[in-house]
């Protein structure tokens, strides 16, 4: 690795790690900040290879461990360091043929990937848990009762039971917040890549959402999450809804994908879908249909009827 892409890896670094600390200082900005928290990891990765992204990675963890302590260079380390890596990881595969010709990994592999491991993030947090009653679910139930306490207390009279708020907090952890991750890292590798582009820093030729399209067998998998959720009131079910909301938001991105197609080469392509993800943004039960329109391009496959993806950055 260059000076020159050493020296990007330990700023992206320690810019990373402010953006984190900026929660502490100033928690208004920071919530808006940690939008693109993972941005610069990602970016010191496609810049500099995994090894960029790793000691990008140890420079967060020794900026948070020398400004907060231990705690803080771990939050680093699973928050964002790991999760950022993974993204990179994808970002970086390739694989050689015969002839010479290198293949990149792209986006519909990237996505069955970032679907994999939510799943088996859920399983192996279920598998630590098993010695627990309940399992994961009684785990999280006792974990979210000693922190509603406080947040039930602050709450004026009338507004339900900590009982209420326990039930539906279970309701959407862990699979929204795994969900939301998936999203987010989505965004921000795109944010990096678009940077890195700018720069001409890419190591890989552009990974475009607009070219995503997800194996039908995803959605059966969906589906049988679905079912599971809706026939079983054990556990069983509680955690296919948790997987499904998983799948849900990678076929969000399948969904965003299909807009990206459609909208390319029209003129107000970015007021279009600059409206479409700040209704997201601010109306977020609108993401259902974005969804559900990435469903049904895994069988209708719209997107061929708007011809191949474009060259643009903004796919």
């Amino acid at each position: 690795m260059s000076a020159r892409r050493l020296l990007t890896a330990l700023v992206m670094g320690a810019l990373a790690a402010l953006i984190l600390m900026s929660l502490f200082a100033a928690p208004a900005a920071g919530l808006i900040l940690l939008n693109i928290a993972w941005t610069p990891l990602i970016l010191a990765a496609l810049t500099a290879g995994l090894t960029g992204g790793l000691v990008a990675g140890a420079t967060a963890m020794g900026v948070g461990y020398v400004a907060g302590g231990v705690l803080v260079a771990v939050l680093i380390l699973v928050s964002m360091a790991l999760p950022a890596l993974f993204v990179a990881w994808l970002a970086l595969g390739r694989r050689t043929m015969p002839d010479g010709t290198v293949v990149w990994r792209d986006a519909s592999s990237a996505a069955v990937w970032l679907a994999g491991g939510g799943v088996a993030i859920i399983g192996a947090a279920g598998l630590m848990t098993l010695g627990t009653p309940d399992g994961l679910r009684g785990f999280l139930r006792l974990a979210f009762t000693v922190n509603a306490e406080t947040a039930w207390r602050m709450m004026p009279m009338g507004t339900g039971s900590m009982t209420q708020v326990v039930d539906l907090m279970l309701w959407f952890a862990p699979g929204m917040a795994i969900a939301f991750l998936t999203v987010g890292l989505v965004m921000n590798a795109a944010l990096a890549q678009g940077l890195a582009m700018r720069f001409g820093t890419n190591l890989r030729p552009p990974m475009r959402l607009a070219e995503l399209d997800l194996p039908e067998w995803m959605a059966l998998a969906l589906g049988i999450a679905l079912f599971a959720a809706v026939a079983s009131p054990s556990l069983v079910g509680w955690y296919g809804w948790h997987v499904a909301m998983v799948l849900a938001g990678v076929y969000l991105l399948a969904g965003l994908s299909v807009v990206h197609a459609a909208t390319r080469g029209r003129a107000g392509r970015g007021l279009t879908l600059g409206l479409l993800y700040a209704t997201l943004v601010l109306f977020w039960p609108a993401a259902i249909l974005v969804v559900v329109l990435g469903v049904i391009e895994t069988w209708a496959r719209l997107k061929r009827r708007f011809g191949s993806p474009g060259r643009t950055l903004e796919d």
